[in-house]
């Protein structure tokens, strides 16, 4: 399921996000989202004990992050379609847990 988000995110345009970056708040909820997505899909159950730590410790920071922001800028830019859109398209990191 994580390599799909992780395949998922790469396919958002890079058009898109350039539009929605003039916003810092965007810009910081899509950076954190991005990253979420990628550890998340670097989480494999063959890793040591401290490589799974690691992983899932820099995950939890960086979904945590994202998640807290994504309703507050859901509402913020309700009058928004790009930003809209944009957001929608890291709809998924509302499912994003590790062991």
């Amino acid at each position: 399921m994580f390599q799909k988000l992780f395949i998922a995110c790469l396919c958002i345009p890079i058009a898109c996000i350039a539009d929605g970056a003039n916003k810092e708040d965007v810009k910081q909820f899509a950076d954190n989202a991005d990253t979420c997505l990628h550890l998340a899909g670097e989480f494999d159950s063959s890793l040591s004990k401290k490589e799974k730590k690691e992983i899932i410790a820099s995950t939890n920071k960086y979904c945590l992050r994202a998640k807290k922001k994504l309703d507050a800028l859901l509402i913020k830019y309700k009058n928004d379609p790009e930003v809209q859109e944009l957001i929608s398209q890291y709809d998924d990191i509302k499912y994003v847990k590790l062991p």
